[in-house]
């Protein structure tokens, strides 16, 4: 039974208002509802892209779907994985709310909602380890509102030492809605 309702839990992700014309006629409408905010989603999908074969991301680490480079169980990717379009987005809310966590952990100031989709972007791209000795989420928890925090956004725009164009722009993105005003 609980399988049933998990997979069905799983469906209703993709199956949007049923309309119809008679209560015997349902119409189905494919939609997306994803569990994060869209901003955040459309960034991140923006730069990851969405793979269902594993390749090697610039770093030359195995990533496949939206930028996943491990699965929940804690198992990496490996060359050859293959998965579906509905895999791909159950590991994007897991790896979004893996990182919401940590964000709560490293982050102990109140951050408008444009701050934290930035920061989830950022964190997804980067990592755990990467952000939390990072002098970004020093300045961060000083003070959100510093100006001088688009300096410690960009100098994290190389992949093995090599300027990237891609991080480039993603910084550049990521910079924009940090700093685009919104109610908290």
């Amino acid at each position: 039974m609980e399988k049933v309702i998990k997979l069905f839990s799983t469906l209703l992700m993709f199956i949007g208002p049923i309309s119809s014309s008679n209560e015997n006629s349902h119409t189905f409408i494919l939609k997306y509802d994803y569990k994060s905010d869209h901003t955040t989603r459309s960034l991140i999908e923006k730069f990851e892209g969405v793979k269902l074969t594993a390749y090697r991301c610039p770093s030359g680490i195995p990533t496949i779907g939206i930028g996943s480079t491990y699965y929940e169980n804690g198992r990496s990717v490996k060359m050859g994985d293959v998965i579906s379009l509905g895999r791909a987005n159950q590991l994007y809310d897991f790896n979004i709310n893996q990182i919401e966590k940590q964000l709560k952990n490293l982050v102990k100031v109140e951050l408008t909602k444009n701050q934290k989709s930035a920061l989830t972007s950022f964190l997804y791209n980067v990592g755990y380890g990467n952000f939390e000795k990072s002098k970004l989420l020093e300045m961060i928890n000083k003070n959100p509102h510093d100006f001088r925090i688009q300096h410690e956004f960009m100098k994290w725009t190389t992949s093995r030492g090599r300027p990237m164009r891609g991080l480039r722009k993603r910084r550049i993105e990521e910079l924009e809605l940090y700093f685009t005003k919104n109610k908290r």
